[in-house]
């Protein structure tokens, strides 16, 4: 490993060259009501779901979450803290269940099959907003936009390892009249915003 060589300096504050610590100076001062453990997740995953759940999640709406890893879980405590007026839990297992409707959902919806094997029939056109955090090649897509109430939005916030999603049924989207759009992160600003909404709601991860 080569050693460190300095090569030179632009800007301003001369006894940072090498850097240095700054707290008073860069860190968002709402972060002094939340403790480094709790915000820590929000920066990345939070912000994450935050971001297409404010811009698409109206109070009222149905709203869906699709995986409940890390990005779900916070996907649903967003919802509901939003004002959505339904959450609905959905992932593969029905082992998930009892976790998601502790976290503020109020249905879930496993999808392997063993418990609910016309789940996609049963919940069609349930749904106005999904977010999906999932990332397998293999989920049932088409399924999931079965959910989706007319005009509705699916926003995919993960991706597989290949990048590639399941393919899409032409007629479930024509019919349907939906969207599929996607959302990355977030802005500092909206960094900024989520964490103050986070302290004001009193939403804990």
């Amino acid at each position: 490993m080569e050693d460190y060589e300095f090569q030179g300096w632009l800007g301003y504050s001369a006894d940072a060259v090498n850097g240095k610590m700054q707290w008073d100076v860069f860190e968002l001062k709402i972060l002094i009501y939340l403790g480094n453990i709790e915000a820590a997740p929000m920066l990345c995953a939070g912000v994450t779901v935050y971001t297409p759940l404010r811009n698409n999640g109206r109070m009222g709406k149905m709203v869906g979450i699709v995986g409940v890893g890390g990005l779900g879980h916070f996907g649903i405590l967003f919802a509901r803290a939003l004002g959505a007026e339904k959450v609905v839990g959905i992932s593969r297992k029905a082992s998930k269940r009892d976790e998601v409707l502790a976290l503020g959902a109020d249905m879930y919806i496993a999808t392997d099959g063993k418990d609910e094997k016309n789940w996609a029939t049963e919940n069609s056109r349930t749904i106005d907003l999904i977010i999906s955090t999932a990332s397998s090649p293999d989920m049932p897509l088409t399924d999931y936009h079965k959910l989706l109430w007319y005009r509705s939005d699916f926003i995919e916030v993960n991706a597989p390892n290949n990048s590639d999603l399941p393919p899409i049924n032409a007629f479930t989207l024509i019919s349907g009249g939906f969207k599929i759009g996607g959302s990355a992160t977030g802005s500092p600003a909206d960094i900024e915003e989520m964490l103050y909404f986070v302290v004001g709601k009193k939403v804990k991860p």
